[in-house]
């Protein structure tokens, strides 16, 4: 019997590849990036007999009544990669070429209740390779540890419950560049915060309601996934304060309810000319929700983890933004 590592399961993508209508497929799934976590499930419902009177102690059948397929994937947070997980998981984007090869994706969150869908692919140890239909973003989060550690993301995503097998050549894995967290900036209300933060989080969960998508003439999967809860989004800065004075602006931050506007950039190498690959949340209001917490032991520096609550921003009609600057033309067009 031979042994294989989960190492050799590939993940499969299409980065400008968008269903028309939920769950009608894509021709292919043409990008391979390496991931740090990929745990595909393909999961039934079941029912049996056990509550009818049949004769016997027990269940003396079982059906399947529905399938739901979930792949959660873990990942370094790269150029192409962000792109990705900011188009499927926020779901509208506007792209603009201001030079040859680069081009500059303004990520929001999408109206309406149904975010983009598309196809991929798992190729599994075995060699086998299988295609999953109606792959929606449930989730993602995204985390900046300062100092030279790259920069790491997750996604939650889930499919309409069928799966093919998938035809599709094997492509090279995709080298690309990484952002690391010393290579971020931070401002709060345009004051530099940079040298004083240690961590930054943050991510947004687009409310899927999983049980209204089965529905009558359906099957057993999926025939929507769309959105029927309010989106959440989490926020969570841990600063490093120097001295005095920036212990009372944060204390005058949480006291006060002080509305809060914070750019957050991380740029990387030289894409052309100028331009750098580079990511920029834009969150132009959120206030302190969470209590005074201070971390660090004896001997170590100080820090406040600060939980902030993303608020509708009426300037900018806009809870936040993403910003990526990369050499990818297109993502889910």
């Amino acid at each position: 019997m031979t042994i294989r590592p989960d190492k050799e399961r590939l993940l499969l993508l299409a980065l400008n590849g968008k269903e028309t209508a939920y769950g009608d497929g894509l021709a292919t799934v043409n990008k391979l990036f390496p991931v740090r976590k990929l745990d595909p499930e393909r999961k039934p419902t079941t029912a049996n007999d056990e509550a009818t009177f049949n004769g016997v102690d027990g269940p003396t059948r079982q059906d399947i009544e529905k399938w739901e397929g979930n792949l959660p994937i873990g990942f370094d947070l790269t150029p192409s990669m962000a792109g990705y997980m900011y188009a499927l998981g926020m779901g509208a984007v506007a792209t603009t070429n201001p030079f040859a090869g680069v081009y500059q994706h303004v990520f929001t969150e999408i109206a309406g209740y149904q975010n983009p869908s598309t196809n991929v692919a798992v190729k599994e140890a075995t060699g086998a390779q299988r295609k999953y239909k109606g792959v929606v973003c449930g989730k993602f989060t995204e985390k900046i540890s300062m100092g030279n550690k790259r920069l790491e993301a997750t996604m939650d995503l889930h499919s309409d419950g069928t799966v093919s097998d998938d035809v599709t050549a094997t492509p090279a894995i995709t080298q690309d560049t990484f952002w690391r967290g010393g290579d971020t900036t931070l401002t709060i209300n345009a004051t530099p915060w940079t040298a004083k933060v240690a961590d930054i989080e943050a991510g947004l969960d687009n409310g899927l309601e999983a049980d209204t998508a089965w529905k009558i003439g359906g099957g057993m999967y999926r025939t929507s996934h769309e959105r029927h809860k309010e989106r959440t989004r989490t926020l969570k800065v841990t600063l490093a304060p120097a001295d005095a004075t920036d212990l009372n602006t944060i204390k005058g931050w949480i006291e006060n309810q002080t509305a809060l506007a914070l750019v957050v950039t991380t740029t990387g190498g030289v894409i052309a000319s100028t331009y750098h690959f580079t990511n920029t949340w834009s969150i132009p209001k959120c206030q302190v929700k969470s209590s005074w917490k201070l971390a660090g032991g004896i001997g170590a520096r100080e820090q406040i983890v600060l939980e902030l609550e993303v608020l509708y921003d009426t300037v900018t009609s806009k809870f936040w933004d993403r910003t990526v600057v990369n050499d990818v033309a297109t993502y889910l067009v």
